[in-house]
This record gives C-alpha cells, sequence and structure tokens, in this order.
C-alpha cells in the first residue's frame, strides 16, 4: 500500500527516500516541498489513509534563517533542526559532527566488549585486525557515503587513533 501510495503521490518528482513507512522527501525550495506535501496528503487520502501531522517534521538545510512553514490538513508541521533517519543522524547545518561523535561511541562501546580477545596472546595481531574489519569498522563506517570530506579527515585521525591504542593495524594498511 505505501508503494502504491508513493507512486502516486511522488509521480514525477525527483527527491525523496523510502523504507517501509519512513519516507523522506527531499525538494529544492519551500514550494516545491509544500507541493510535495499535499501530493502525498492527496494521495492518502484517496487510499482512506491519513497524514500524521504531529508525527511528520520538516527540515530546512539553507544560509536562510527564515522559517519554513509546511501545513497539512490544516495542521502546521513542526520544523526540526535534525532527525534520525534509518540509524543515521541529520542536521540542519549539513554536518555530520554528531553522526561521526555517535558512531565512534558505539564502535568504542563494541571495542570495550572485546578487551578480553584485544588482551590474548593466543589471538594473532591479523586475526585481530579482521575482526576489527568485521565487527567494528561497519559501525564506524554506517552511513559515511554522506559524510563531508572535513568529517572523513576527522574519521581517519580518529580511527588511527583507536587502533594504535590496542596495537593492531588493519591488514590492508600492513600490505603497503
Amino acid at each position: 500500500m505505501a508503494e502504491l501510495l508513493m507512486r502516486m503521490a511522488l509521480d514525477g518528482y525527483e527527491g525523496g527516500c523510502r523504507y517501509a513507512d519512513d519516507i523522506v522527501l527531499i525538494a529544492s525550495s519551500e514550494e516545491e516541498l509544500r507541493d510535495m506535501v499535499n501530493c502525498l496528503h492527496e494521495a492518502a487520502t484517496e487510499l482512506g489513509m491519513k497524514t500524521n501531522g504531529k508525527k511528520t517534521d520538516v527540515m530546512k538545510v539553507s544560509d536562510d534563517p527564515s522559517p519554513i512553514t509546511i501545513t497539512v490538513a490544516g495542521i502546521t508541521l513542526t520544523e526540526t533542526k535534525s532527525f534520525k533517519y534509518l540509524g543515521a543522524q541529520f542536521n540542519s547545518e549539513a554536518s555530520c559532527d554528531e553522526e561521526l561523535k555517535a558512531r565512534l561511541a558505539i564502535a568504542r562501546h563494541r571495542m570495550s566488549e572485546l578487551i578480553p580477545i584485544w588482551k590474548s596472546r593466543t589471538v594473532t595481531n591479523k586475526l585481530k585486525a579482521r575482526l576489527i574489519q568485521a565487527l567494528v569498522w561497519p559501525i564506524v563506517t554506517y552511513g559515511s557515503e554522506a559524510w563531508t570530506l572535513k568529517a572523513v579527515r576527522i574519521h581517519r585521525s580518529l580511527r588511527d587513533a583507536m587502533l594504535s591504542k590496542i596495537d593492531v593495524h588493519l591488514v590492508h594498511r600492513a600490505r603497503k
């Protein structure tokens, strides 16, 4: 049903991300977003569905500080400065600092859970490096495709700092 709704509502629009019933609409202007939201609401109404204005937020990524005003079914949508979508944090400054900090905190926690392995003399450094690549690195890099270049540089330096603490180097680094 959600797929039919999206096809009906957003035919002809380029911007949007969908996963099950979680939808992010991406527009280049407030007017385009207003049109998309109205089309989505009208299509939902045709299918006997409702748009929950209380659970729907808008976010503006722009240097222009003026607020954005979008209404659906007579309810003005709340403007938010950040939101979480599929486990990744997005904010109105288009910066990924908070997302990066959260990813690193989760990865540090995972590393601490594996301390017995890191301290073990029976586990080779090569295996430890492979365990980091399999168990920790995916946590750190989740969503990294959308990170800014500055964050990627920070990410690399933090990775190096994290790895130096346990005296294990990534396998691909050891080959250089």
